[in-house]
């Protein structure tokens, strides 16, 4: 949940930037940008925490990247993208700055025990093109 939708307010596609924000940080980094006990303490967090910088959890984050992810994850809404165009387009940029070479890293998620067992062993069945 996006601060704003912790707090009960309104909100617009700048809430599900600061959703896809989350994705990517957990993504590049394996780990949750808020953790808590609850469901209601890491909505507090959200609200009120600076998450880590992901770059400290993934050394291999360019610094544009960087940016990008805690862009996303700005608290006020104002501060965010505005649109998924104007993270697209800086998506793209930092894009151009990858060398295809370079493999990336593999990261483990940092999950609590009780995690794990319901991702060891599974298999995504995808229906076959016919």
């Amino acid at each position: 949940m996006s601060p704003e939708q912790v707090e009960g307010r309104d909100i617009d596609q700048r809430s599900d930037i600061y959703s896809l924000g989350i994705v990517l940080y957990e993504m590049l980094t394996g780990r949750r940008p808020f953790e808590g006990d609850t469901a209601l303490g890491v909505a507090v967090k959200q609200k009120s925490e600076t998450p880590p910088d992901p770059k400290l959890l993934n050394t291999q984050i360019s610094d544009e990247l960087d940016r990008v992810i805690l862009r996303c994850l700005e608290k006020k809404k104002e501060s965010r993208y505005q649109s998924a165009t104007d993270l697209l387009s800086d998506l793209e940029a930092v894009k151009k700055g990858i060398t295809m070479t370079e493999k990336a890293p593999v990261i483990k998620p940092n999950l609590r025990p009780d995690e794990r067992s319901q991702w060891q062993g599974s298999v995504a069945v995808l229906p076959s093109p016919t």
